[in-house]
């Protein structure tokens, strides 16, 4: 029974069935619920609850006489009286009671936990829906100079990064800071100070590459004034890194990204500051206000709180409002001067956000995060405030305290451990497609869904190993990870290289330098990115409909999104055997006539059987798609080729 109804009622809380979709605090929401009239007669009655004043309330839903296609639609209204109010379904039936929520039909009364969530007074930047990330290691993505001046001229570039670096101080003995060629793999023994002096200039000068592929947004890592490659050790807040180009470089960058019509948002490090900061060195010799900027301990000050035992990187104490002042309250505070003019960036990726804290620890971390939320906001109304989170980060999207979560935990590790059969560090983690649907479910079940749709979803990351090394360069496991990325809700983020085969293990193996050289880029795995980008800005349903996992066993997956009469259906097919896969359109809760359907994406297309960097590839394989839709009356056969995917668009009347 449990399962009759699920395939037979949806409910999903976007703007389909949720009217209006934001609404406003102290004001009222339309629900609608379909119910296929096939099984209707086993459902006595309907209710809504909700506990907007931790009290349960039940509201009986009203059948309407206009039916929709198969469908009955139910219809009620519930007060919105808390910034996310939790719903659920009670339904009566002839002979037991079930509700539904977010995660499926229980038989016995489940807790609050999966509630579909409605947010009242949503203030994330709506530009976020229809954005695809590139995530972009400065030092590592162009250098921006000739190759005549980069090759021939190595003396002189050797002089100009050192007199760019400035002898900055060196947290390690022995280690040197050294300019590398850009084609030499980097290394562990430099711990950071090995530079390929990549700018933003380089990164302007590769607009068109980046546009061609389709991207519209970009994410750098730190960008400000500090001793190592990665930055994020800042040791000057108002100072863009001379090796990148400065200030006055980076206010040139932003000017072509606006032209360009590209978001940027920038990291904002603000958990930790590096020992040679100057706010810490004031902090230091006991400088009034600077002292109280971080936690100091004995007799002489000698020792302090650090982040994860870390020397050069002393942690911040927001129990000092002044230190608040300066990072991201005051009108002339580090956040507001990039969020500001001349620069106006378009958000802030917040560092290791869930350890921000007061008193050398994570206390006060969600009111903080509020706070600079909030602060940033006043500053840039659209501004995006994305938080790293390697766990289960649902509480901070409940208290609202920034707008998306990097969602490694939601996405980036279900996928790696289903594709893979191994963990990040490559120990077995053989989960198989119900343990992977039990997991994003468990994780996409408790967000609103209007959150749920911009959660940052990145298969690699500067802090990773590349997906392509841990997927053993296997075309057939990369183009699944690619189409779970573009297809799931939340928006997809590239991290550089990626959609070439860039691998690496590791850090600083995940941050070698870009490779330009197009004989040794992959160009079927580019071409793949670039028709997955496309529909990922073109269709709606991938940016702001519903989620149904329809079909899942024998490591076959299919799922659909559902938004204003559009319908993406995904299918993947991670087995050794071809399927068919026989769907009714009422499994997919199409409610009006079928006017368009067609295949707009299939993996087998761009199967070049190795993405090993050596092979490169001129042609795309063209002839080789197979997976395909028929569709006779109400019935829909996906063909379903094995260890392939294919994604499918349907278009009601």
């Amino acid at each position: 029974m449990k399962e009759l109804l699920y395939k037979n009622i949806y409910f999903d809380a976007g703007p389909d069935f949720v009217e209006p979709y934001e609404p406003a605090l102290d004001s009222k929401v339309s629900l609608k619920l379909l119910v296929n009239k096939k099984i209707s007669y086993l459902i006595d009655e309907i209710a809504v609850r909700t506990t907007c004043d931790n009290e349960e309330h039940l509201v009986t839903m009203k059948k309407e006489t206009a039916t929709r296609g198969d469908f009955f639609v139910f219809g009620a209204k519930i007060p919105i009286l808390v910034k996310t109010s939790g719903v659920r379904f009670k339904i009566y039936s002839k002979k037991s009671i079930y509700w539904l929520n977010a995660r499926g039909i229980y038989s016995y009364h489940p807790n609050d936990y999966f509630d579909f969530r409605i947010i009242a007074g949503n203030d994330s930047p709506a530009w976020v829906n229809k954005s695809v990330f590139y995530q972009i290691f400065p030092d590592r993505f162009w250098h921006g100079f000739s190759q005549k001046e980069y090759e021939s001229g190595r003396d002189k570039l050797e002089l100009k990064f050192k007199k760019l670096y400035a002898e900055r101080e060196i947290y390690f003995k022995e280690v040197t800071p050294r300019l590398k060629r850009w084609n030499e793999p980097p290394d562990k023994k430099s711990l950071g100070f090995e530079f390929y002096m990549g700018t933003l200039a380089g990164i302007a000068q590769k607009k068109e590459y980046l546009k061609e592929l389709g991207i519209n947004a970009l994410y750098l890592t730190p960008i400000l004034k500090s001793p190592s490659n990665h930055r994020y050790d800042t040791s000057d807040y108002f100072s863009v890194d001379p090796l990148l180009g400065g200030n006055s470089g980076f206010k040139k960058f932003m000017n072509i990204m606006r032209g360009e019509g590209m978001r940027v948002i920038l990291d904002a490090v603000y958990n930790h500051s590096g020992s040679s900061c100057d706010i810490f060195k004031k902090a230091l010799n006991g400088i009034k206000p600077f002292d109280e900027f971080y936690n100091f301990y004995g007799d002489n000050r000698e020792h302090y709180a650090r982040w994860l035992g870390h020397g050069s990187l002393p942690k911040l104490n927001y129990a000092s409002e002044k230190l608040c002042d300066y990072i991201f309250k005051g009108p002339k505070s580090a956040a507001a001067k990039w969020l500001r003019a001349p620069y106006k960036i378009d958000g802030y990726r917040l560092d290791v956000a869930h350890m921000i804290g007061k008193n050398a620890s994570t206390e006060g971390n969600a009111e903080l995060l509020s706070s600079m939320k909030e602060s940033f906001k006043k500053f840039s109304p659209e501004a995006f405030i994305l938080a790293e989170n390697f766990f289960d980060s649902y509480k901070m999207i409940e208290n609202d305290s920034v707008d998306s979560i990097m969602n490694y935990h939601g996405f980036t590790f279900p996928v790696m451990a289903y594709l893979s059969k191994k963990d990040h560090k490559k120990r077995p983690c053989a989960i198989d497609s119900l343990d992977f649907c039990d997991w994003v479910l468990d994780c996409y079940a408790k967000l609103p869904q209007a959150k749920a749709n911009i959660m940052y979803n990145q298969l690699s990351s500067h802090d990773i190993s590349r997906h392509n090394s841990l997927l053993d360069f296997d075309y057939k496991k990369i183009s699944a990870a690619l189409v779970f990325q573009f297809t799931l809700p939340g928006v997809p983020s590239i991290f550089y290289g990626d959609e070439i085969g860039l691998g690496g293990l590791g850090d600083p193996g995940c941050r070698a330098p870009m490779i330009w050289d197009e004989r040794r880029q992959n160009k079927y795995l580019f071409a793949a990115y670039k028709k997955l980008i496309a529909a990922r800005k073109k269709y709606d349903a991938l940016a702001y409909g519903g989620f149904r996992i329809i079909k899942n066993a024998d490591d076959i997956i299919c799922y659909i999104r559902r938004y204003r009469g559009e319908t993406i259906i995904c299918a993947l097919n991670n087995s050794q055997q071809n399927a068919s896969i026989e769907l009714q359109t009422s499994e997919l809760f199409i409610t009006g006539a079928i006017s368009r359907c067609e295949v707009i994406f299939d993996s087998l297309e761009f199967d070049s059987e190795t993405l090993k960097i050596k092979r490169g590839a001129s042609e795309l394989n063209k002839s080789a798609g197979a997976n395909g839709i028929k569709i006779a009356g109400a019935t829909l056969t996906l063909s379903a080729v094995k260890k392939s995917s294919a994604v499918y668009y349907i278009k009601e009347d």
